[in-house]
């Protein structure tokens, strides 16, 4: 039986595996916000695979940010050996993103209900046009929900 994530020692790489692969817990394929918060606040990446202008109007702050129509080409830029958390608008396509990415060895979950679900959470949001780091937010670590 699977023990809860409060159970689990915190992650660690195992150098004998490739660099995108790592040992800890294992990520459903999706988790609700309460499950989010604890992998982000054990170092796990937030990374947003909405477009542009959703993420110009609405994002999570330090979250990380590879459009999905980008994502074949980019996800050798995640951070190898963290876990990953997917978020788009709502979740189809945070799903379809860590199934991707569970094929190529991160542990992935998309987050259930996305950034509308964050919001419902009052989970920190901003808005407002890119500049040079919101657009290449690729390695950013996403631990900006938080709380005590």
């Amino acid at each position: 039986m699977a023990r809860p994530i409060e159970e689990v020692p915190p992650f660690r790489r195992q150098p004998s595996l490739p660099d995108n692969r790592w040992v800890g817990p294992t990520m459903p394929i999706e988790m609700e916000m309460e499950q989010a918060r604890t992998w982000l606040g054990r170092g796990a990446v937030l990374l947003d695979v909405r477009d542009r202008s959703e993420r110009e109007r609405l994002r999570i702050p330090n979250s990380a940010w590879i459009p999905i129509t980008e994502l074949l080409e980019k996800w050798r830029e995640l951070p190898p050996g963290k876990p990953i958390i997917v978020h788009c608008s709502a979740g189809s396509r945070s799903y379809r993103a860590a199934k991707f990415l569970r094929e190529h060895g991160f542990q992935a979950s998309a987050l259930v209900g996305g950034v509308t679900e964050w919001r419902a959470h009052s989970g920190e949001v901003e808005s407002g046009p890119l500049g040079q780091a919101q657009g290449n937010e690729h390695l950013s670590v996403g631990a900006a929900f938080v709380r005590a």
